[in-house]
Order: C-alpha cells, then sequence, then structure tokens
C-alpha cells in the first residue's frame, strides 16, 4: 500500500501515545507541509511521489539541523580550549588569566514585565504571508460597500419610481450580487492562506517567494522570475504564479535542475542558474537589500 496523508496521521497518533517525541516532531513536519502543498495547489489530493518527497525534504531539514547544531558546539569549544566540563568553566571564567567575570549589567525590561517571563521575539512562524494583508484591505472595503454605500444607492434608486424599467435599481443590485459574491470568495482564500506556514517553505529548493532565474537550453537566455500566489502577481515585476505552468514545473526544483515545460511555442526547457528562496529574500529586504 502506498504512503498517503491518513497513514501519515496515523503514525503521528500512534508516536504522540508513544511519547516517541523525536518521531513527532518530523510527522508534524510533514503533515504541516503536506497542508501546505494542497494550499499552493488551491485543494485536490496529494500523490505518493508528492508525500514521498515530502519526507525526504524533512528528513534533509533534520539533517541540516543536527549539522547546525554539531557545529555551534564544535565552534563553542574552540573558542575555549580549556573547558572539559561544558559551559561552566566559561561562564565563570574570562579569558584573562582565568580570572573570576566583573558581574553583568542588568537586563532592562519594559514596565509591568515579570522576572523570568519569557521575551518577545519576533519569529518566522509568526510572520503573515504578504498578500493577506492585500486581500483583508479588499475584504474591509467591499464590506463597508455592502454595509453602507449600497443601501443609500438602493434606497435612492427605489425613489426613481417603477422599479421595472429602473437602470439605477438594477444597476446598484448587480454590484450588491457581486460583492457578496467577492466576500464570500475572499473569506474563504483568507482562511486557506491563514493556514500557510511560512516557517516550513524549503530553504534549498524553489518554493513560494522564491527569486529564480532560469535559462532557455535552446536560446541561452536567461530570464529571473519571482514565486507568488496567484493574487499577488504582477507581470511588469517578473512575477508568475506558482500555479502556473511554468511555475508547477520549478516547484521543489534546485539550481542546476532542468525544467520541460509546455509552451504556445512548443516544449522548451529551461535550467536553474540561480536560486535566491523567500527566507533569503526575507533578510535582504530586512537588511535594507532590494
Amino acid at each position: 500500500m502506498g504512503l498517503t496523508e491518513g497513514q501519515l496521521a496515523e503514525d503521528l497518533t500512534r508516536a504522540m501515545k508513544a511519547r516517541d517525541m523525536p518521531r513527532v516532531y518530523v510527522l508534524r513536519g510533514l503533515l504541516t507541509a503536506a497542508k501546505n502543498l494542497k494550499v499552493e495547489r488551491r485543494g485536490g489530493e496529494l500523490t505518493e511521489a508528492d508525500l514521498v518527497q515530502l519526507v525526504r525534504r524533512e528528513i534533509r531539514k533534520r539533517e541540516e539541523a543536527e549539522e547546525f547544531a554539531a557545529r555551534r558546539c564544535r565552534r563553542a569549544r574552540a573558542r575555549d580550549p580549556g573547558d572539559r566540563g561544558g559551559r561552566g568553566s566559561r561562564l565563570h571564567r574570562s579569558h584573562h588569566g582565568g580570572a573570576a567575570r566583573p558581574p553583568s549589567r542588568p537586563v532592562r525590561r519594559p514596565p509591568g514585565e515579570r522576572v523570568g517571563a519569557p521575551r518577545p521575539r519576533r519569529s518566522v512562524a509568526a510572520m503573515e504571508l504578504p498578500v493577506l494583508a492585500r486581500l483583508k484591505k479588499e475584504l474591509a472595503e467591499l464590506k463597508h460597500e455592502l454595509t453602507f454605500r449600497l443601501p443609500k444607492e438602493l434606497e435612492a434608486a427605489r425613489a426613481h419610481g417603477d422599479l421595472s424599467e429602473n437602470a439605477e435599481y438594477e444597476a446598484a443590485k448587480a454590484r450588491q450580487d457581486y460583492v457578496r459574491s467577492r466576500i464570500a470568495q475572499l473569506e474563504g482564500r483568507i482562511r486557506e492562506l491563514s493556514m500557510y506556514n511560512i516557517a516550513s517553505i524549503p530553504h534549498d529548493v524553489v518554493a513560494y517567494g522564491s527569486r529564480v532565474t532560469v535559462e532557455d537550453v535552446e536560446a541561452g537566455e536567461a530570464t529571473a522570475y519571482e514565486i507568488v500566489f496567484p493574487e499577488e502577481v504582477d507581470a511588469a515585476k517578473g512575477q508568475i504564479s506558482l500555479s502556473s505552468p511554468l511555475g508547477r514545473a520549478l516547484m521543489n526544483k534546485a539550481v542546476g535542475d532542468e525544467v520541460e515545460v509546455q509552451t504556445p511555442r512548443g516544449k522548451r526547457s529551461y535550467q536553474i542558474v540561480e536560486l535566491v528562496t523567500f527566507h533569503e529574500l526575507q533578510g535582504e529586504r530586512g537588511s535594507g537589500g532590494r
């Protein structure tokens, strides 16, 4: 029997009952990544190949995290070769003849914050997808129109008399129906995108928010694209939807990979020559880069 989301959920339940926390963390990561992939595709069941690819990605992420922790430990030991007992000697001795360190300055805390309370920290997981702000703004504007402006327009149109031949009334009613439909659509899409976990966006392959440069294998021309949700696409900025033919082909690919895409001119092959992931782009923007 092939790998399914149901199997992953059952494995997670068994791992939680057995208190096998390392396995719990891996399975939770897999299910979150699967949920993100379904949001990207706007629904639809995942294939066994999709899930196998997610399993491999989670294993790679875990190996990278363990290697990162090991590197930090090696660097810490290299900085203090005399430390044989862990952190104790580093905390109580300086690098100048082993003398005791002077007492550290007290930490300034905001008024009302109790000692020992965890300090608030901005993390990737707490970030919101950029597209959500725009969708929420449009939703608020449409709700205001539906609640306040359109009722006034309908009331004004009714005052003109016979509604059977009242063009203003018909136009306002049509607009009212459209606004209601669009509100329902926006609310559904906002719910979907609010479930998207930014922390699980991969750091080493093409995914949402990546800026990827591809080279046409035949023509040798290079073009850069930014992979975004359909609601964000701005062709003038070189953005393409992750659900477009090229976007779908590029997803989960790495530098050096080739993809084949059906275009109006026939099948074209592209090679990925440069990749800047969502996380790297956020770092650039946070430091004032473009």
